[in-house]
């Protein structure tokens, strides 16, 4: 038995955070509604529609300055994602205090009043996880495919069964930080000697703790593989069932018992986990992380993915470290996973915003744009514009953003700046929603506080202005456009018809086959990779190419009033709920509708 860590823990309380709203809308605006921002001194204006019309105005040069490029923790670009990410979130998730170190004597004199370990023979589950937990593994044993894995071991199924199924702890509790390597360990890359030792890695600490599991309990080695088996059969069973409460213990177990699950298996557990979601709604920062906890998890013992950068980035960003989450990035950059992407980067630069960091926020968001791999949306647009404005970046007597110009943006404060953030916006945007229109009003009107301008608390409450306004007001409203005129009726703006031409019709037709086709062959090769069998690929891939084209030419030949929006009616109906949920599937096309589309 191993000794226990007596050693006081506590995790970092994060940065209060300022509250700026966030994104929860996916309705657009009615099809004649726009939002418009004018008359900031010297003017600037700012549209955008869901008819198509966006106008421009170019911007202007102002002072220089420089972008203070950040690799917190003396780490290098270049690093490897799992030391970086592993070690950084073990720090975050379990760090001990900062305090000098006691002795001996004093740490044995804290250790029955102070410790924050569980100890032997303690009841250390939620009552309720650990019901939901009992009755599926109960559901699960009487189930003939797990039997198959039992074949002939019907006594050790018993015997493994009583142990998963016993509340008290048979081991002092190790967390997460315990089964990763060492930070201390890790080289930064800036030495020659590339051979650095580590003193043990994670497989090696889930021996130690499966040695000392197998002692306590008496279990045999077979009968311990059998547990991970039965773990991995649950997993499937809350996937299947969608419920996350049975996974709370079976991790527990887990690191209790030094299992050690396969690659899929993690996922299903970061999967189903995952669902909780804001159910929680709980900002405590010493909240347990469990969902990170497995793809740190998961990331010692297998080659990272897209799912559990996301998540540990995701789980840093909560704690409010968004310094750390944009490290763990840089720290990918030259892997197969470096590649930003939107899910990725939009929760660190909404932190960046929300903490009123607005040199970073823009750094970033250049970095977004510029990357192929993120596709910017209104929503994310519309967040960063509104912090800028809501700290003060778009007023006459600004102080400048640093790093502005060395981004390319010939100003660094003032309208100026608004009009090229516009610009950007206008190349990516067709319209936004009533939640977007809501945000952006409220960041002007919080940074131009002497304007009067109130803040909005619900959209609902947000009316489209009809009149015309004057030089020395400010307006960020929503407007009703002209469908004839195509001008704004508070700026008397004329706004630019944005059509497809048909080359560019055509453009899109063709890409829309090809991608059917090297989507099928994706998918195919992914099949293959996990030892399932494909025949017939290039087949398969025209059938692919050839439903959408025969859908293509369906819509073209069908008589009647065309569609304004298409539902992808499996995933909207499965998102969120794990099973097919035809009443949501039916709300969706009902709020199309409402809204004036055809769907």
């Amino acid at each position: 038995m191993g000794q226990r860590d007596t050693k006081k823990r506590m995790l970092r309380i994060s940065q209060t955070r300022k509250s700026l709203p966030r994104i929860a809308s996916i309705c657009t605006l009615a099809s004649c509604c726009s939002f418009a921002v004018s008359h900031l001194p010297p003017a600037a204006t700012f549209i955008t529609s869901s008819r198509r019309f966006v106008h421009r105005r170019p911007s202007q040069k102002q002072g220089q300055h420089y972008l203070e490029s950040i690799y917190p923790f003396g780490l290098a670009p270049t690093q490897r994602h799992g030391r970086l990410g592993l070690t950084q979130m073990s720090q975050s998730l379990s760090s001990h205090s900062e305090a000098e170190p006691k002795s001996m004597m004093e740490e044995d004199d804290d250790s029955d009043s102070n410790s924050t370990s569980t100890v032997v023979g303690d009841y250390y589950f939620d009552e309720q996880h650990f019901t939901a937990f009992e009755t599926a593994i109960e559901e699960i044993v009487s189930k003939r495919n797990v039997m198959r894995d039992f074949r002939k071991n019907e006594q050790d199924l018993t015997m493994v069964k009583a142990h998963l199924l016993e509340k008290r702890r048979k081991l002092p509790q190790w967390a997460i930080h315990q089964f990763l390597p060492p930070s201390s360990n890790i080289s930064n890359g800036d030495s020659e000697d590339s051979s650095v030792v580590v003193p043990y890695t994670t497989k090696q600490k889930l021996r130690e703790r499966c040695e000392m599991f197998l002692d306590e309990t008496g279990l045999t080695p077979q009968q311990h593989k059998l547990a991970t088996v039965l773990l991995a059969h649950l997993a499937d069973h809350c996937a299947k069932n969608s419920s996350p409460g049975p996974l709370h213990i079976a991790w527990e177990k887990v690191l209790e018992a030094g299992l050690t699950p396969l690659s899929r298996t993690l996922s299903t557990y970061m999967y189903v986990l995952g669902l909780e979601g804001d159910d929680n709604n709980n900002d405590d920062p010493l909240e347990r992380d469990i969902v990170a906890e497995v793809a740190m998890f998961h990331d010692a013992l297998y080659e990272p993915t897209e799912k559990t950068i996301t998540l540990l980035v995701k789980s840093m960003v909560a704690k409010g470290d968004a310094v750390g989450a944009e490290a763990l990035l840089d720290g990918i950059a030259d892997g197969p996973l470096g590649q930003l992407r939107h899910r990725t980067t939009s929760p660190i630069l909404n932190l960046y915003c929300e903490k009123g960091e607005i040199d970073s926020a823009l750094r970033l968001y250049h970095r977004m744009r510029t990357t192929s791999r993120v596709k910017m949306d209104a929503a994310t647009y519309a967040d960063f514009i509104a912090a800028v404005a809501a700290n003060g970046y778009f007023r006459s007597d600004s102080n400048c953003i640093v790093g502005a110009e060395d981004l390319g943006y010939s100003c660094a404060c003032g309208p100026e700046l608004l009009d090229a953030l516009i610009t950007e916006m206008a190349e990516d945007v067709l319209d936004i929603s009533e939640e977007s229109a809501r945000i952006l009003h409220n960041g002007f009107a919080l940074g131009f506080h002497e304007s009067g301008l109130p803040t909005i608390p619900n959209s609902s409450t947000m009316t489209p202005m009809t009149t015309l306004c004057n030089n020395t007001t400010l307006v960020a409203n929503r407007v009703i456009i002209d469908k004839t005129t195509a001008k704004c009726p508070a700026t008397s703006t004329t706004l630019r018809l944005i059509v497809l031409e048909q080359s560019q019709r055509i453009h899109v037709h063709d890409t829309l086959l090809e991608m059917a086709r090297e989507k099928s062959i994706e998918y195919t090769a992914k099949l293959a990779s996990k030892g399932r069998s494909t025949k017939d690929n290039a087949q398969k891939a025209q059938q692919a190419t050839q439903i959408i084209k025969e859908f293509s030419e369906w819509l073209d030949a069908r008589e009647g009033r065309p569609y304004t929006a298409i539902v992808d009616g499996a995933n909207v109906a499965y998102f969120g709920w794990g099973k097919v949920n035809v009443h949501q599937l039916i709300h969706m096309v009902d709020a199309l509708e409402k809204q004036g589309e055809y769907p």
